[in-house]
């Protein structure tokens, strides 16, 4: 578990922390985007709301991580809708990952090569109801036929269709 300490707001009055990069309102900030709004400070260690008005990002750019793990819980539900605001977010982390794990699979060490590839393995067919379930939304959203989802089978061009026909901006009715 990794655990930030903040320096309490004395030490930045008394100007100890002249030398650093961030500011207490940009850490906090920072502290706020990443883990949704909660710090620990240095008195206890307790877990703090971030105190600072200036502090806050929006409510739809506050923790993007929260609403792909939102999505991962909805893997079962296939009749309701989908916002473009949620699809392209779940589109974006989930290619990160996947990114990521693409690329500590060319490390050279056969032990870590093989908990890698184990790693995304179990991660492709742990998300791959919960992905078909944000296409069948998604095209619920759009009026499209939620069938539409097996051309996602073809390996290249119906991926690419699929994507290109879910990554439309809703329709106003």
């Amino acid at each position: 578990m990794l655990f930030f300490c903040v320096p309490s707001r004395g030490d930045f009055k008394k100007n100890r922390f002249s030398n650093t990069l961030l500011s207490r309102v940009e850490f906090e900030l920072w502290i706020s985007a990443v883990f949704g709004g909660k710090f620990l400070t240095q008195k206890g260690l307790e877990t703090k709301k971030c105190r600072s008005k200036t502090a806050r990002l929006p409510e739809n750019r506050r923790n993007i991580m929260r609403y792909y793990l939102e999505i991962l819980k909805k893997f079962n539900n296939f009749h309701d809708k989908a916002s473009y605001s949620e699809f392209s977010r779940f589109i974006l982390v989930h290619s990160a990952i996947i990114c990521v794990l693409l690329v500590l699979g060319y490390l050279d060490h056969a032990l870590v090569k093989k908990v890698v590839d184990t790693l995304t393995g179990l991660f492709l067919v742990g998300t791959s109801l919960p992905c078909v379930a944000l296409f069948v939304r998604r095209l619920n959203t759009l009026g499209r036929n939620p069938k539409l989802v097996a051309v996602g089978l073809i390996p290249v061009v119906g991926l690419a269709y699929l994507l290109f026909i879910c990554l439309k901006k809703d329709r106003l009715v």
